[in-house]
């Protein structure tokens, strides 16, 4: 906040708000098989988390800490606003009745929290005879992203998107004309009133300025490793007198597969541009999602 700078100082670092936090979290173990010669052992764990801003600086109702997203009173923390255009009641975007061109709504959207509302968790392990197959994935969901590489892919003209309608003129879908007035509206349906532009200027100036489209749901799973390891049986090792005492290979393979729904053709959302408050946001400058896969040796002596 800003002071007085007879104090020597410009701005002093307040705490801006009260936050409530409630979680619940349920685990399950398991050994659904067990014999003498196979095991399989199962984890599963899941948590729901909810929070909510209770207040913010005296007068205050939000404050923005990054790129579309908030801190609001009443709501989750972190939430995100974006552009959007302006939408009718029944959800179809208003267009102009001559050039057929959206107007950008002077008021934010909501498109929900930006951290995950459910976690889960599964762990497996699989022993037969010495081999001992093991796998651990996990699934985070009920939040949203918002990516600039939406932002990027438009103006460059290499996304999907940009090429949908050929880059010709286009009735924008779902839209609808206000054959009334402004005091008294009366939206019909759009059929035939195509955008003035479809090229360059409408994707990199119209499309691009509106954060809607590029907002998509964080919910993912992910298989976070899979590994086979195998123990050599004690009667090989009773050849090194002992010395050795256990020797086990694997392979391993990690962050093998994700899934996510198909509105996000962009980018994983665990990535964030920042490690401050304004989680939920990625740019186009991350490291793409990697594999790695692994051999590796242990020896107990």
């Amino acid at each position: 906040m800003n002071i007085s700078s007879s104090t020597g100082y410009t701005t002093s670092a307040v705490n801006t708000g009260e936050m409530l936090n409630r979680g619940l979290e349920i685990e399950m173990k398991a050994t659904p098989v067990s014999t003498a010669n196979l095991v399989w052992d199962l984890n599963i764990n899941y948590a729901y988390w909810y929070n909510e801003v209770l207040s913010l600086l005296p007068g205050i109702n939000e404050i923005n800490i990054g790129t579309d997203v908030f801190a609001i009173v009443g709501k989750p923390f972190p939430t995100m606003r974006t552009t959007s255009f302006l939408k009718d009641p029944q959800g179809r975007v208003i267009v102009d009745g001559e050039s057929g061109m959206p107007t950008t709504d002077t008021q934010l959207w909501e498109r929900g929290q930006t951290v995950p509302k459910h976690l889960i968790g599964v762990q497996t392990n699989l022993s037969w005879k010495g081999f001992t197959l093991a796998g651990s994935a996990d699934y985070r969901g009920g939040h949203v992203f918002y990516t600039e590489l939406y932002r990027d892919l438009l103006f460059t003209g290499i996304g999907a998107l940009s090429a949908s309608n050929g880059r010709e003129r286009f009735v924008f879908p779902n839209s609808s004309i206000n054959t009334g007035t402004t005091s008294e509206p009366v939206y019909v349906p759009n059929t035939n009133i195509q955008t003035s532009d479809g090229g360059v200027a409408w994707w990199t100036n119209t499309m691009r300025g509106t954060h809607y489209y590029g907002v998509c749901s964080a919910d993912i799973w992910k298989i976070r490793e899979l590994s086979l390891t195998y123990n050599l049986p004690a009667s090989i090792l009773s050849y090194t007198n002992d010395l050795v005492k256990e020797l086990r290979i694997g392979f391993v393979g990690r962050n093998l597969f994700m899934f996510m729904p198909k509105n996000n053709i962009y980018a994983d959302p665990e990535f964030s541009n920042t490690t401050g408050n304004a989680v939920g946001v990625s740019d186009s400058n991350q490291t793409p999602a990697a594999r790695s896969y692994g051999f590796n040796i242990t020896l107990t002596f």
